[in-house]
């Protein structure tokens, strides 16, 4: 089970940093690597899991974007990297975290881990929901 990420962020060296340390984990697999809210708005969405965001983009705002994203995919799993902090901000668009120093490594694997969790816990939650369902279906 991969956790497909989209990376946007107008510095290509960050972009490049996160796809490294991201890449090196077995369950994320980088599907897109993009510099602007207006790439990332014209990119194909549909095996997006997690869209990793720098909270300034040069065509635009990087919370705006992660509201925009979310609002199209509800189930997207959005963190924030940003040297500033705006929790309100944060909290309004839905976004999961808000990073204030990118190079925090921990944080960002954490929050992956945190992501695969869910992804399982929902599968589980289906396997569960089938049988029940099955096993109610063969007792009527």
């Amino acid at each position: 089970m991969f956790i497909r990420t989209m990376l946007i962020d107008d510095h290509e060296v960050v972009r490049r940093g996160l796809a490294e340390l991201l890449s090196a984990e077995a369950d994320i697999e980088i599907v897109a690597s993009l510099g602007s809210v207006g790439e990332a708005l014209e990119a194909d969405l549909s095996s997006v899991d997690v869209a990793v965001v720098d909270v300034r983009l040069p065509d635009g705002d990087g919370i705006d974007l992660v509201r925009r994203l979310r609002s199209q995919l509800p189930n997207l799993h959005c963190l924030v990297l940003t040297a500033y902090e705006d929790d309100d901000a944060l909290l309004d668009a839905h976004a999961a975290r808000l990073l204030n120093d990118p190079r925090a490594r921990a944080a960002v694997l954490e929050f992956f881990s945190e992501v695969l969790d869910l992804r399982r816990l929902d599968d589980l939650t289906r396997v569960l929901t089938k049988v029940s369902l099955a096993v109610r279906a063969s007792a009527a």
